[in-house]
């Protein structure tokens, strides 16, 4: 999307001595501009989500080309799991092709295993009461452990040292696209843990079909009402710093 602003419309007619330096001070306010809008960025998303991570806020960038425009995107390089803030982000504007939220790398996981099959959906993101968490979704050490349980025979995690492990603890799926012969059936889908004479206990359910997520980061709109309100002060600051 691109934004065009006329300069006389955001600071008035110009002068013949201003009209010289307005490509200069419009380069200079493009860079500063950029700047500004990385911080209104952060802070957009701090309002909007649920205690994001600093990986999260810090994703706005810009690029100036030494002109009078500057491009202001999301990082689309992913952290040490792969992920970008572009490809998770994307789904939460309303610029996205209906909010369909990003397969995760634990569905990903479990589909690879073969547990579950490309129209089915971890509700990782979504755990059920209970459920070992970190900011609102299933904590990543427990998601580690269940990947690895559902890999062994038994469910049984491999190392005695994971904090997943004690009491003889076991994991299993409902259903399990590996298992042959009956399934049980009285139990609703998704992951569940279970201890030695307790009943089993779930973690997290499945969906049938690819979930949505509120579209409620507005990006486009954000760069737009907040460069309009920003560029006019920076514009005839970095002018009069020109003349001057």
């Amino acid at each position: 999307m691109a934004i065009t602003f006329q300069a006389e419309r955001l600071i008035g007619r110009l002068n013949a001595l201003e009209g010289t330096q307005i490509k200069y001070a419009g380069t200079q306010a493009m860079k500063r501009l950029g700047f500004e809008m990385r911080s209104e960025l952060g802070q957009h998303m701090q309002a909007t989500f649920n205690d994001p991570v600093p990986f999260t806020v810090k994703s706005a960038l810009y690029r100036t080309t030494g002109g009078l425009s500057v491009g202001i995107f999301i990082n689309q390089t992913g952290d040490e799991k792969g992920q970008s803030p572009a490809s998770y982000l994307f789904p939460l504007t309303p610029q996205s092709d209906g909010g369909a939220a990003l397969t995760t790398r634990f569905t990903k996981g479990l589909r690879k295993l073969g547990v579950i099959d490309g129209s089915t959906w971890a509700l990782n993101w979504l755990p059920d009461p209970g459920t070992p968490q970190r900011n609102g979704t299933t904590e990543p050490g427990l998601l580690k452990a269940l990947l690895s349980a559902l890999s062994q025979s038994g469910g049984r995690l491999a190392s005695n040292r994971s904090k997943y492990a004690v009491g003889g603890t076991r994991y299993f799926s409902v259903p399990d696209q590996r298992a042959t012969g009956r399934q049980n059936t009285r139990l609703a889908k998704g992951i569940y843990r279970v201890k030695a004479g307790e009943r089993p206990v779930r973690l997290m359910g499945y969906l049938d079909r690819q979930p949505k997520v509120p579209q409620k980061f507005d990006f486009q709109g954000v760069v737009r009402d907040r460069s309009a309100a920003l560029l006019p002060g920076l514009l005839r600051a970095e002018l009069d710093r020109a003349l001057r």
